[in-house]
């Protein structure tokens, strides 16, 4: 179900319980897919659209679009390093971790991640390997990239397997109280603004600091990246379609 900025979405201002998927299988009988509570919302068929702007040195808008798409097109069960791709329709044994595909703009390539929590230093969103096209390669040891829940002030490094770089990504929770307004569009006044309570993380790597908010019952609000100290690129979330 799409759920459009400004209209649909105040109503998880109130409150952020997840809420059990509907099953569409034909049968009540027919379990759903499984459905991972995390800062990031882990289901297969859940999709992002977001506004993306990129800019110049100078602060000159380069690059404008109004369709960024993400989404996660598929679901593993992970048992004892194995993958097996779980059908949608099809019968589905449970396993002790989910893994879910993370795909920018439909390339049949990205990130598999998985959500955390027991028997780790840090619960969140891991970077557990990556995938093109059939081939999937699961990392020796998974990346913490995203911790929640997490205290502000929180920080932690990693770097990704297989590159030469030798300086780590840094991440910190700056807060979990931080606030995101988007025009409310159904006012008459468009300067009126709805806010959303967000965990807010920091990543930093050499001369580029980047910025994201995030809502649990959403995810990626909005992103700010800076390379020494002038803002470069934003994109921001314009609709979310929740599977159902």
């Amino acid at each position: 179900m799409r759920r459009m900025l400004g209209i649909a979405l105040a109503g998880i201002i109130a409150g952020c319980a997840l809420e059990a998927p509907m099953d569409t299988g034909g049968s009540p009988q027919d379990p759903p897919l499984p459905r991972t509570p995390s800062i990031l919302p882990l289901q297969r068929g859940n999709r992002w659209v977001y506004s993306d702007t990129h800019y110049g040195a100078t602060g000159n808008k380069i690059i404008s679009r109004e369709e960024l798409n993400l989404e996660i097109p598929g679901v593993f069960g992970l048992s004892n390093g194995v993958l097996v791709e779980l059908d949608p329709w099809g019968f589905r044994d449970t396993f002790p971790e989910y893994v879910y595909k993370y795909e920018w703009e439909q390339t049949d390539s990205g990130y598999l991640l998985s959500y955390r929590d027991l028997n780790v230093a840090a619960r969140g969103v891991y970077i557990v390997g990556e995938y093109n096209r059939t081939a999937e390669t699961l990392y020796a040891s998974p990346i913490l990239w995203l911790a929640y829940p997490a205290d502000s002030g929180s920080t932690w490094e990693y770097l990704m397997p297989g590159s030469s770089d030798t300086i780590a990504t840094r991440m910190e929770v700056l807060s979990t109280n931080a606030q995101f307004y988007f025009p409310d569009t159904t006012m008459p006044n468009l300067s009126a603004a709805r806010f959303f309570k967000c965990c807010l993380y920091k990543q930093s790597k050499d001369n580029a600091v980047s910025y994201y908010y995030y809502h649990e019952s959403v995810g990626a609000l909005g992103y700010l990246r800076y390379v020494d100290g002038a803002l470069r690129r934003t994109y921001i979330l314009k609709a979310f379609d929740e599977a159902r």
